[in-house]
């Protein structure tokens, strides 16, 4: 017999895209907390219709609907990643560069009981990224989608 808990509704992350005539790039990406992905699409689809007040919206074309199931954590970093990107949009590099280690910083201080531990993690961390840096120098890419790298790069270094 289920466990009467188990019927229980819980309030999940989701996060949804709504897609419009462009098949590239989202006319909006959000991630809501719903009960359910009925729930969780006709909010996000209810705030992109708000945020266009007295400007027609896209004609939306596709709604997808991915729960904490389907995130997995390179698709959460990639997510992760287009927000902080436009977050910075209109700084300088600098600006960019010194936050995102101070970001890396405070993480790796929140994860370490002590120094010896953090400078183990800092080392792990800048020898992935030094990794990372290397394989696109040499066009040995970690498979990004290229059209969403150039987006990125174009909005953050316009």
């Amino acid at each position: 017999m289920p466990s009467p808990l188990s019927k229980l509704a819980i309030i999940r992350p989701y996060e949804v895209v709504i897609w419009g005539e462009n098949k590239y790039t989202p006319a909006y990406r959000i991630m809501v907390h719903a009960m359910s992905e009925d729930e969780a699409k006709a909010d996000a689809v209810n705030q992109y219709q708000r945020l266009s007040l007295g400007v027609p919206a896209q004609k939306i074309e596709r709604v997808e609907v991915l729960s904490d199931v389907h995130l997995n954590p390179a698709r959460k970093q990639q997510t992760l990643f287009e927000d902080l990107a436009d977050q910075c949009i209109g700084h300088s590099l600098d600006d960019v560069q010194g936050a995102a280690v101070n970001l890396l910083l405070t993480g790796v201080q929140r994860r370490a009981a002590n120094l010896a531990d953090a400078e183990r993690r800092w080392d792990e961390l800048m020898g992935r990224g030094k990794e990372a840096m290397r394989r696109r120098y040499r066009k040995e890419t970690d498979m990004r989608d290229k059209a969403a790298e150039t987006e990125i790069a174009k909005r953050l270094f316009a």
